[in-house]
């Protein structure tokens, strides 16, 4: 809604139609960028680096502000009739210390319940292999891959793909 500065202001984008920027071409890739991508030095295992496992002060869901908002979220969603499908994960179990784990498997079970319960779709894959990850929540490119594979093969994600 760029105003063009005239008097009285006259905003010449106001009525050009977002939906001709749709072309339904699919890009081509970025250009090889140093920094990022597979080939930056950055793009290397967790475990390249790490001086050993991590311990998370997780959060009960029922004091979590942030549960607490996606549950208001998906509410109003579908309310609005819209589909939605929750992707729980995956998370890098294998950076968590041993005596951790079992709080974070204890949540993402809570997570899981109250999706089924409320009839929510959902997925939540196990979690990658350790090398694939680039911290505690975030695959490198072959993980990315690995994931999309996994979800594409998934029946749930195969239902959500073509109801309706």
């Amino acid at each position: 809604m760029e105003e063009e500065g005239s008097d009285p202001p006259r905003y010449p984008n106001a009525y050009r139609n977002p939906f001709s920027q749709i072309t339904l071409v699919v890009p081509p890739p970025p250009p090889d960028d140093p920094q990022r991508g597979p080939r930056s030095p950055r793009h290397k295992p967790w475990s390249t680096n790490a001086t050993g496992t991590t311990r998370f002060e997780w959060v009960p869901l029922e004091k979590s502000l942030q549960w607490h908002a996606l549950q208001r979220a998906i509410k109003t969603l579908r309310e609005r009739d819209n589909d939605v499908l929750v992707l729980v994960g995956p998370f890098n179990e294998h950076l968590l210390a041993e005596d951790n784990r079992p709080t974070y498997r204890q949540l993402r079970t809570e997570i899981v319940t109250w999706l089924s319960q409320n009839g929510i779709l959902h997925l939540a894959p196990e979690a990658l292999p350790s090398t694939l990850y680039a911290d505690a929540s975030h695959p490198l490119t072959n993980g990315y891959d690995l994931l999309a594979k996994r979800l594409r093969s998934d029946p749930v994600f195969q239902r959500w793909l073509t109801a309706k």
